[in-house]
């Protein structure tokens, strides 16, 4: 069943996020390859646009992945609401696999240096500077921080009820999508 539903979100990110998506930084990839850069990248759009609530051609300009991202493969910083965005992602094709620790360490480890302005270990990041820094010195902003993913509760009580991918009638639920991606949101009220 999970292939089934895999195909689904494949087909439904192709959809959503197709010419959205920047993979210029991968001139050499071809086929399944660049597939699989587009897929991990849409999802991480996909879940910018869901927790951000923001229009898909916003959530594509927030993946920031490539060579040299640091663990971050989407950054949105929601200035009104001094919420910032982060997201790891991985398209894994059969739907059975997960981030691998590694990933985890290499996310967690980019997330300290985003905090501690050590851009230069960041490529795309380093583009979103102004925002960054808007982020980190807003000094109203008190800095708290927590991992959004569906068994959060705050995380069911501010997601919309019809968000998620839809296929013919029946959604995909995020948390479907959030198994295999993981990301963190801080609130910097």
């Amino acid at each position: 069943m999970a292939i089934l539903h895999i195909g689904h979100i494949k087909a439904a990110l192709k959809k959503r996020f197709d010419g959205l998506i920047g993979l210029s930084d991968v001139p050499n990839a071809k086929g399944d390859d660049l597939e699989n850069f587009f897929l991990t990248r849409s999802l991480a759009a996909f879940v910018i646009a869901e927790l951000a609530r923001v229009d898909d051609k916003i959530a594509a300009k927030a993946i920031v992945d490539g060579s040299k991202d640091n663990g971050l493969d989407a950054f949105y910083f929601e200035a009104t609401e001094r919420v910032c965005y982060l997201v790891q992602s991985k398209w894994i094709h059969n739907g059975k696999g997960s981030i691998e620790v590694g990933e985890v360490h290499k996310f967690l480890q980019g997330v300290t240096d985003l905090l501690e302005s050590k851009l230069e270990s960041f490529d795309k990041l380093r583009q979103k500077k102004m925002e960054i820094d808007a982020a980190l010195t807003d000094s109203s902003a008190s800095s708290s921080s927590s991992p959004r993913t569906p068994a959060s509760k705050n995380f069911r009580q501010k997601r919309s009820v019809r968000s998620g991918i839809f296929s013919g009638n029946k959604m995909i639920p995020p948390n479907l999508l959030l198994s295999t991606n993981f990301a963190k949101r801080i609130s910097m009220r």
